[in-house]
This record gives C-alpha cells, sequence and structure tokens, in this order.
C-alpha cells in the first residue's frame, strides 16, 4: 500500500513538474534569454539561472557545459528539461537512462484513449444526473470523474516525459557527436534559433 502511494504522488509531482515546464518553454523570449550569453566552455551560475527560467529544471554547469556544445543544444536543453528525472549524467558520456529508467512503448499515448473515454461519459453521466435532479449521485460520478482526470492528465505527462528522456539519451549517444562551436557563433546564432524552438517544440 506504501510503495502504490508513494508511484502515485510520483505520478502527480511529475504531472506538476510538467506543468511549470510547460509554461516555461512557451515563452520564446525566457528560451533566447538563456542562450544569448552562454560560453559554451565556461558556462556561469548566471547561465544556469537563465536556464532554470526558460525550462523550468535545474542544470548544473557541467550540464551546461555539454548541452552548449552539442549540435542540437536547444533540442537536448528541452528533452533533459522533461526528462530529468529519468536521466543520469557524465560529463565523457552525456546523458544516460537512470536505473529505474523504461522507455515508453511504442503507442504508449494511444493507450490513454480508454480512460479519456471512461471520463467524457462520466462527465455525460453527471450532466444526466443533474438532469435528473440526483444531485446526490451527480456530486459522486462528478469526484469520481475528476479523480479520472487528474489521473490521465498525470500518465500522460509519465509518458511524455519518458519520451523526452529516451531522446535525450538517444542524442547522447547516437550519431550525434559533440563538435566544440566557438563562443561567438553561440552567441549570435542561438538566439533566433532558441525563438523558433521555443515555438516549436513546446507544443
Amino acid at each position: 500500500m506504501i510503495s502504490q502511494s508513494g508511484g502515485i504522488a510520483s505520478l502527480f509531482a511529475g504531472f506538476l513538474s510538467w506543468i511549470v515546464r510547460e509554461h516555461c518553454v512557451r515563452s520564446p523570449d525566457a528560451v533566447a534569454k538563456a542562450w544569448e550569453q552562454i560560453n559554451p566552455d565556461a558556462p556561469t551560475l548566471a547561465d544556469a539561472g537563465r536556464m532554470f527560467a526558460a525550462y523550468g529544471s535545474d542544470f548544473t554547469l557541467a550540464e551546461l557545459r555539454y548541452i552548449a556544445r552539442h549540435p542540437e543544444a536547444l533540442r537536448l536543453a528541452r528533452n533533459v528539461a522533461a526528462g530529468r528525472q529519468y536521466l543520469d549524467f557524465s560529463e565523457s558520456a552525456g546523458f544516460s537512462a537512470e536505473k529505474t529508467f523504461v522507455p515508453p512503448e511504442p503507442g504508449a499515448a494511444r493507450q490513454l484513449v480508454a480512460p479519456i473515454a471512461m471520463t467524457v461519459l462520466g462527465f455525460i453521466i453527471v450532466a444526466v444526473a443533474l438532469l435528473a435532479n440526483n444531485f446526490k449521485g451527480a456530486a459522486i460520478v462528478g469526484a469520481l470523474t475528476a479523480l479520472s482526470v487528474l489521473v490521465t492528465l498525470a500518465e500522460f505527462a509519465e509518458v511524455r516525459n519518458r519520451h523526452w528522456a529516451r531522446r535525450a539519451i538517444e542524442q547522447s549517444t547516437g550519431a550525434y557527436q559533440l563538435t566544440p562551436p566557438s563562443a561567438e557563433l553561440v552567441t549570435s546564432a542561438i538566439p533566433d534559433s532558441a525563438r523558433t524552438e521555443g515555438a516549436t517544440q513546446s507544443g
């Protein structure tokens, strides 16, 4: 029972952190500001603060150095922020799977169709009960439906976070190789890209 309660608490904690991150990365200006002054060879605590404001997640200086020198830095930063709880990091290998990480199965998001359908049915039952002046029944079904909505959203956030974590791992271990761009290149090119990324990747 305790482990189940811990699992539910972890699920909702992931859901709440997902809401915070989604709010952050929907601001292209914050994303651009996070990158406009960063030195890929020597990031500072100020850079870490701007990254937190932009992505809603803490980054160590070693992580910032690795991400800033990566060919797809913006995507990697987004993926790491979203999948943070499932990732380990080393300066030599980048981001790897935390020992409890389980990659999402293909079509995992589609498995949420049934809970969504049940939620819609719950709202219909509540409406019918209210029309029949069965307020007690409507209150009970309404409470269960609201709980179903929260659980479904939390499960969706959890699946999505594992998806982002998998992409971060692939970027660290796949075909992408680190190339050390100059600080001038990063500071001049990233802000415009960041604005585009923030607008297109937040959905």
